[in-house]
């Protein structure tokens, strides 16, 4: 009996140390369940499931009308549902006839006189006829004449015009003082201030006949003024006849 006792306590005195010092080692019903726990949830696949992003289906056009029509009974459509076509409908713009284009934002460090001998050789002609004008000429500020007529093309064209068919309807020069006079220093003291001029060229583009309507119309009219050398009757009546032998 004495060494049954001894032998309880002595295990007693075992299991208490233990718990004591190692408690991971002596498994507790909360350590159980700890441990069941662990191995179902997974922290990753809650935060997957609940954090991470989730691609969403497109809804059928079965549904959504069914959900607008649901709306509408209850008074909470919306203001864009309610709208009649007419006010949903775009505007047409209507197709522009011209188009304008000038330098009146970076005016031309060029003489009006100048600009205007190169404003006449681009008037009256096709856009891309005289683009390659200013394209091959020697003219320093045809350059900026060339990138200025690039430019209205492609902003004609935009507005709906035809490409082929522009032309340059107008083109005209203005002229312009700098707006900062420089100061010109003399001799005593004296000075006085030089006064620069630059300019600005405008241009019209608008739709007109193309290089072959202009070669069709003037071989016809070339064609009308020929005449036979007498040896076969005219059907054009003469008028005011030189006087001729009688006989």
């Amino acid at each position: 009996m004495q060494v049954s006792s001894r032998g309880l306590r002595a295990s007693a005195w075992t299991y208490s140390h233990l718990s004591l010092a190692h408690p991971h080692r002596i498994a507790s019903t909360s350590r159980v369940q700890w441990e069941s726990r662990r191995s179902v949830w997974k922290p990753m696949n809650w935060f997957r499931k609940n954090v991470g992003g989730q691609v969403r289906e497109d809804s059928k056009k079965e549904e959504i009308e069914s959900a607008k029509q649901e709306l509408k009974a209850a008074g909470k459509a919306s203001v864009f549902e309610t709208l009649e076509e007419p006010f949903l409908k775009k505007e047409e713009k209507p197709k522009a006839h011209f188009h304008k284009i000038s330098t009146a934002n970076r005016p031309l460090n060029v003489s009006h006189r100048k600009l205007g001998n190169l404003a006449r050789l681009i008037a009256r002609k096709p856009i891309d006829a005289a683009i390659l004008q200013m394209r091959f000429s020697q003219k320093r500020v045809a350059k900026n004449v060339h990138e200025l007529l690039i430019k209205g093309r492609d902003q004609a064209t935009s507005k709906g015009l035809s490409r082929d068919k522009i032309i340059i309807s107008e083109a005209w020069v203005n002229k312009k003082m700098a707006p900062f006079p420089k100061v010109d220093f003399r001799a005593k003291g004296r000075f006085g201030k030089i006064e620069k001029s630059i300019a600005n060229i405008h241009v019209v583009l608008k739709e007109g006949e193309t290089l072959e309507e202009i070669e069709r119309v003037r071989r016809e009219k070339k064609l009308r003024k020929i005449v036979s050398a007498g040896m076969v009757r005219e059907d054009k009546p003469l008028r005011n006849p030189a006087p001729t032998w009688a006989w």
